[in-house]
């Protein structure tokens, strides 16, 4: 019997044009003030969690690197860094490890900063942080959502986790900070997991008596994902997406296949990836599209590069069995393969 919820969207490039370098846009502030005097809950959802997203030198450029995996640091708290692939941890260094630098600091913002901005803006506000790191121990998932629910926070503050599946009555307002955080990925899913994503976090509001309000920030405004999002328009998404899929010839109207290679040595992956390539050539299709072996956009996790092969057609069959039969082989040692039928991530 609820209502759907009011949704807005905050252009973020006005407000930087108005001179608000803030994380909060003018209407969420407002919102936010409007909800806490009315003894209401409200929930701020950012799909980053730590302090900032990376740490980067102000002299030479760098960023601090994972030693293991092809990705950055994120800094949590304000004296610790760690890679969200693999679990490595190093103290917040004072020089730069690349040039010796002292102007070292973090950029981009995570749950945690988030936390930190909002308790300095609203010092009489009882906030909550619901993220990997503040569940990590036995029961701090529950810990966190019964405290909410018996109304001993007025404001949850959280990634992924809170976008779905909570009910709580007294939540009239959610904010989503930055909309476009997975809008770009490579990832011919991305604008469909953004559109998902915004519509199941807007569900968290106006469960109760009082119709929801949400609002999201976004400095792509006029992007399908987030207006139809923002109407609870699935038609009109589906609509645009549609035709770009079938142009590409992606799924729904065509299959694809993405084969992975990883092992500790790169020229070895590329070189026995031709080779299996050749093998398997004669039972190509004329149709079927294939890519060369090429690095995964992370290239290397927990010190073992990733490479793969794309094919897309309209049928798999004797592609398939052909490649199935290449994965019980022996393969040179260190070296493993594996298949991924209609990937549901390219990453």
């Amino acid at each position: 019997g609820s209502i759907l919820p009011k949704v807005q969207i905050a252009d973020m490039r006005a407000e930087m044009q108005v001179g608000n370098k803030s994380v909060f846009s003018r209407t969420l502030d407002a919102m936010l003030t409007e909800r806490l005097a009315r003894g209401e809950q409200a929930m701020l959802f950012m799909n980053r969690r730590g302090y900032s997203n990376f740490v980067s030198c102000r002299s030479c450029g760098k960023a601090v690197t994972c030693p293991h995996c092809d990705v950055s640091l994120t800094l949590h708290g304000k004296n610790r860094l760690v890679c969200h692939y693999c679990g490595y941890t190093i103290p917040l260094m004072k020089q730069c490890p690349s040039c010796g630098s002292p102007y070292i600091a973090g950029f981009g913002a995570g749950t945690q900063k988030m936390e930190e901005f909002t308790k300095i803006r609203f010092p009489d506000a009882r906030i909550l942080r619901m993220d990997a790191d503040t569940t990590a121990k036995k029961g701090g998932h529950e810990a966190i959502l019964e405290a909410f629910a018996n109304r001993e926070a007025d404001i949850l503050i959280g990634t992924q986790m809170i976008a779905k599946g909570l009910d709580f009555p007294n939540v009239t307002f959610v904010g989503v900070i930055n909309a476009d955080m997975g809008l770009f990925l490579p990832d011919f899913r991305a604008s469909e997991r953004t559109f998902q994503l915004l519509t199941q976090v807007a569900g968290r509001a106006g469960r109760g008596e009082h119709r929801g309000e949400v609002l999201i920030q976004t400095s792509n405004p006029f992007n399908s994902a987030i207006t139809a999002a923002a109407e609870h328009d699935w038609d009109t998404f589906y609509a645009d997406e549609l035709p770009i899929r079938e142009e590409l010839k992606f799924p729904p109207y065509g299959h694809l296949l993405t084969l992975h290679f990883d092992g500790e040595d790169p020229s070895a992956i590329e070189q026995f990836a031709r080779q299996l390539m050749t093998r398997i050539a004669p039972v190509l299709d004329p149709e079927t599209e294939v890519t060369e072996p090429m690095p995964c956009p992370i290239e290397r996790i927990k010190g073992r590069y990733r490479y793969q092969a794309v094919f897309r057609a309209g049928k798999l069959g004797r592609l398939k069995q052909a490649l199935r039969e290449e994965c019980c082989r022996r393969h040179p040692k260190g070296i493993s393969i594996y298949l991924d039928i209609d990937p549901v991530s390219m990453l």
